[in-house]
């Protein structure tokens, strides 16, 4: 199999998943900047994160500024308990047919 194709149980970590990069593609470093314009052109099409290995040290991760910016909104949204409540009151009222429908003011 490919290096470019490997998932993270192939790594030299005894076959345990990281729960953060299920999914995620994995390739060595070596991999990585053979093929750099390859890899960061599938990592901005697909918008899937991709885990640079390297041997004995910890991996990075690849992401499209599209996503990194997804992540940020996220972090912040859900931040703060008061936060992350309103947002879910607010899903929980959409859901019981209590939403608003509003015209956009900027498209």
């Amino acid at each position: 199999m490919p290096d470019a194709q490997r998932l993270h149980d192939d790594d030299d970590d005894g076959g345990r998943a990281d729960p953060r990069s299920v999914g995620a593609r994995h390739v060595s470093a070596t991999e990585f900047r053979q093929n750099l314009a390859r890899h960061l052109d599938q990592v901005r099409d697909s918008r899937a994160p991709l885990v640079v290995t390297r041997q004995g040290e910890e991996g990075v991760v690849v992401l499209a500024e599209g996503e990194w910016a997804a992540l940020q909104e996220t972090l912040h949204v859900l931040g703060t308990p008061a936060n992350a409540r309103r947002l879910l009151d607010a899903i929980a009222e959409f859901e019981a047919g209590k939403g608003v429908e509003r015209d956009l003011i900027e498209p």
